[in-house]
């Protein structure tokens, strides 16, 4: 037996004494029922005279369905591996462990070391190399696990039925707030009725977050916003990238749970309608966001308008008395100002929105979304009269043939609502074309309350290409802006996308491409570079 300095709480222990440690767990963490495993297994501690030189206990799952790490229990086997224990008492092998497979490794552990293990709930005190008592513990292991794999057969069982109804599962989606109306009796006692509902403060800040996310606000703007602001973020953390990710992507701001990859009706009200909802998902879907953040770009023009020598250009800020222009990227082939520049394709955006035939852009894209978000609507409302006729106390179908239905429909409305969003117009672009229903005096103000990137997005989709070329009229420090309107008309020619043509690749920053005049240069100083290693100078 060791001294006392080689136990773990520094006591004397008595030659031939066992050194104890003791476990408690209790799957729901209620501390109470550890505390009573406790107490009980101090009483047969001093009862059968052995020190207690450590205590453990966890208040999570010993199942293999467990997700929580039981740390204590990880303490106790590091304390068995480094010999510090000589018996360990628990309540029942289940409070120990439910994996079946631990729980044989754990046994024959103590049978390799000698360790004994005494149960409380039996009073007595088991020896594994005893081959009578290594079968109870395993018997008694198998019987935990078995149990354990019950419970968590009637649990799913339990949550796909509750999905199937639209019953709301886990933790409360931010946005929404529990309310408890009343109670229905169990066999364990009363158990209270929730609602889940719009939260007064948190669900117009979920409808803010899709509104801005589906004009094409970059995330980094709305978490900036967010925070600066001080607005409550989910579990009271600060706003991140990745939350309103989270948020954009679930399901339950629709009214709908998903579960096992399919989609159920849920019992509480939708924060975001459907449109909203679908065209905020497309935004973040865009492959192109993994190469080029939307919000890096602040200037509406920038490596969208194409120069003479094919480049394009970019923005460069006010200097030496002169306004801020957007000059070619290449070689400086030719510059213009900012400010006549987005004037002029602001004007020929307002016009050609309240254009009629400008809805033909997207007639092949309008028109089988409509179709398809009909069809979803159909096989969901099939769906929904299934699942009705399951839960209606007689005369309705079994079980078995909902799953069959479910069966059936699941891939159809799957297929269907991914081409009900897989081509939706940007949210932006249809704000402008409800907008110009009234006017263009409506069009403008919307177009200049976005975001540049959802103005840069609705250039994409509305022209094939901006070129400005070079200079036709002299302009001077005292030039007004209707003169320097009236050059950059001159100057500026666009090619408007025509329906059924593919929307035109988007040119971010990169590498800078080189024009015609810096190829001469650099060729330039090729051959005098050349000239002079021949003079050998």
């Amino acid at each position: 037996m060791p001294n006392a300095a080689e136990t773990r709480t520094g006591v004397y222990l008595p030659v031939g004494s066992l050194r104890a440690g003791l476990y408690g767990r209790n799957s729901k963490g209620l501390d109470k029922s550890i505390d009573e495993q406790i107490v009980e297994g101090r009483e047969a501690a001093e009862d059968n005279g052995w020190p207690i030189v450590a205590e453990y206990s966890d208040g999570v799952s010993a199942s293999r369905f467990g997700r929580k790490t039981r740390k204590d229990w990880h303490r106790l086997l590091d304390d068995l591996d480094q010999g510090l224990l000589d018996v360990i008492i628990t309540w029942e092998p289940s409070r120990a462990d439910r994996d079946l497979e631990t729980w044989v490794a754990f046994v024959a552990k103590c049978r390799a070391r000698g360790v004994l293990i005494h149960i409380t709930g039996e009073d007595d005190t088991l020896d594994a190399r005893n081959p009578s008592h290594w079968r109870r513990l395993i018997e008694g292991g198998l019987d935990a696990a078995m149990e354990s794999e019950k419970i968590s057969k009637r649990v799913r069982r339990g949550v796909a039925a509750a999905a199937v109804a639209g019953a709301f599962h886990g933790d409360c989606p931010y946005g929404y707030e529990r309310v408890i109306v009343g109670e229905r009796p169990t066999r364990h006692g009363p158990k209270p009725i929730k609602e889940q509902r719009p939260h007064p403060v948190h669900a117009p800040v979920v409808a803010e977050i899709f509104e801005r996310v589906a004009r094409n606000d970059p995330i980094s703007v709305i978490v900036a916003d967010l925070n600066r602001r001080g607005v409550d973020a989910p579990a009271g953390e600060v706003w991140h990238r990745n939350t309103i990710r989270k948020i954009v992507f679930n399901v339950a701001y629709l009214g709908q749970r998903s579960h096992k990859g399919e989609v159920h009706d849920g019992t509480w009200p939708e924060l975001v309608d459907a449109e909203v909802f679908h065209a905020a998902g497309t935004v973040l879907r865009d492959p192109r966001r993994k190469t080029s953040q939307p919000g890096r770009l602040k200037h509406l023009l920038a490596y969208l308008v194409t120069t003479p020598c094919g480049s394009v250009v970019h923005y460069m800020g006010p200097a030496r008395g002169r306004a801020a222009r957007y000059h070619c990227v290449a070689d400086g082939c030719t510059a213009i100002g900012v400010a006549e520049a987005e004037e002029f394709v602001a004007r020929l955006v307002v016009k050609r929105c309240c254009r009629k035939d400008v809805r033909e852009l997207f007639t092949d894209d309008d028109e089988p979304a409509r179709r398809a978000q009909e069809e979803a609507a159909a096989l969901h409302g099939k769906l929904k009269e299934a699942t009705d006729s399951f839960l209606k106390p007689k005369g309705g179908i079994s079980a078995e043939r909902l799953a069959e239905i479910e069966q059936q429909l699941a891939p159809l409305i799957a297929d269907a609502e991914r081409r009900s969003v897989s081509r939706k117009a940007p949210m932006a672009l249809l704000a402008l074309l409800s907008a110009a229903e009234f006017g263009a005096a409506k069009v403008r103000p919307e177009w200049d309350g976005l975001p540049v990137a959802a103005q840069r997005e609705v250039l994409r989709l509305l022209f094939d290409e901006i070129r400005v070329g070079k200079p036709v009229h002299t302009l001077t420090r005292w030039s007004t802006d209707t003169q320097r309107l009236a050059a950059a008309t001159a100057r500026m020619k666009v090619t408007w996308r025509r329906p059924g043509t593919p929307v035109a690749a988007a040119r971010e920053p990169g590498g800078k491409p080189r024009g015609a005049r810096a190829q001469r240069r650099r060729q330039t100083s090729v051959e005098l570079a050349s000239q002079h290693a021949g003079t050998g100078a």
